[in-house]
């Protein structure tokens, strides 16, 4: 009975979270101009992009958004490549001065080794160059916390496994049934 409660204790103890760390460089420039309310849409290409992540490989991001000139507010989605890797998702600005920005990440998915990862994260965002002057330089530097999260299909086998070594059990002890 207790390798029975050891096997349910290990099939249902929930996935630990993964914490990357990263710090990278690119470049980031207007893809039109703001429209009447502010909103300036702007792309930060992949092939300008080189992040240190603390999974030891080179990460790539991609990435479209809109900032907003007046009230330094902006909101977007990412996508941070390496490989077949990828994690994806949203992010905005939650503060801002002139040339430092602090972002939340909300991760809503992932490829490769990161598949159906989800969670959050946040960075501060440095522009090391003239804002007027396009492309304009950057630094980021943040951190994403993800977890596995399981497709609802997973959560069946686990239910049948679970009712079957359930079934095993009691067969063992009281034998089978007339």
């Amino acid at each position: 009975m207790m390798r029975i409660f050891l096997l349910l204790v290990l099939l249902t103890t929930p996935s630990l979270a993964t914490t990357l760390t990263f710090s990278g460089t690119g470049h980031v420039a207007p893809s039109g101009p703001p429209d009447a309310s502010g909103n300036l849409p702007l792309v930060v290409m992949q092939s300008t992009t080189a992040y240190a992540v603390s999974d030891g490989r080179t990460w790539h991001l991609d990435t479209a958004f809109s900032f907003n000139v007046f009230t330094l507010t902006g909101a977007g989605a990412f996508l941070f490549t390496s490989g077949l890797d990828a994690l994806a998702g949203t992010f905005l600005t939650v503060e801002s001065v002139p040339d430092l920005f602090t972002l939340t990440y909300s991760v809503t998915g992932g490829s490769g080794v990161h598949a159906g990862y989800a969670g959050q994260g946040s960075s501060t965002v440095t522009l090391l160059g003239d804002r007027n002057q396009p492309p304009t330089p950057f630094f980021e530097e943040g951190s994403f916390t993800v977890v596995p999260t399981p497709e609802p299909g997973s959560y069946w086998l686990l239910l049948i496994g679970l009712s079957a070594v359930l079934s095993l059990a009691n067969f063992q002890l009281h034998g089978p049934r007339h």
